[in-house]
């Protein structure tokens, strides 16, 4: 499988992910919670409107992994917390390569335990322009990854730079599927309708 050839600089030296600063400490919790007895959260990766995620540590495995965590005043909320849930079973139906992978959920602390990526294609295409080799094995993961959804009656919905993560093995993983939809009928086929979107088709 063809790997996303990339320039090693914009990679931080230790082999973590980048983060947010936490002026050399480590957290115990986040949002004023109590330390978790399996997950433990280092630091801040990155937020958006909906969830804030962070670099955590998996006690029982002993690795590290991305702990998505629904903003507080969603909690509270049964149309966007159904939402959310929604999002983890439809990653945990799924296994691929270009896809990101969720481990675990707590329910309670409204986290999504997920594999811990490097980086994100906009962060990288933020910092130099890439490669005609590195941007051929970005598209070929992608259309792998799309091409595996649209069998399986899935439109990701919102495909962008900032959803396109890299893993340590330099691949293209698609994550974020907060906006994902299965549109398919019993037999799995997309289903076509007036809202149409277009569909992305591989030779073979």
């Amino acid at each position: 499988m063809s790997r996303i050839m990339l320039d090693r600089s914009i990679f931080p030296t230790n082999g973590q992910p980048h983060a947010a600063p936490t002026n050399g400490r480590h957290s115990t919790g986040a949002a004023g919670l109590d330390p978790h007895p399996r997950y433990q959260i280092l630091e801040k990766i990155g937020s958006g409107s909906f969830a804030t995620v962070y670099r955590g540590h998996d006690r029982e495995l002993g690795r590290d992994v991305a702990i998505k965590q629904i903003h507080a005043q969603y909690l509270e909320d049964p149309h966007q917390l159904d939402r959310y849930w929604q999002e983890a079973q439809l990653l945990a139906s799924f296994q691929h390569p270009n896809i990101v992978t969720i481990f675990d959920l707590v329910r309670p602390r409204g986290w999504l335990i997920l594999e811990l990526m490097q980086t994100n294609l906009s962060k990288i295409a933020g910092k130099k322009p890439l490669d005609l080799e590195s941007l051929r094995s970005t598209l070929a993961h992608c259309l792998r990854a799309l091409k595996f959804l649209h069998a399986h009656g899935v439109l990701h919905g919102d495909i962008k730079p900032g959803n396109l993560m890299i893993d340590r093995r330099k691949r293209i993983k698609i994550g974020d599927f907060g906006l994902a939809r299965r549109v398919s009928d019993e037999e799995g086929s997309l289903l076509k309708g007036r809202r149409l979107v277009a569909i992305v088709r591989l030779p073979g």
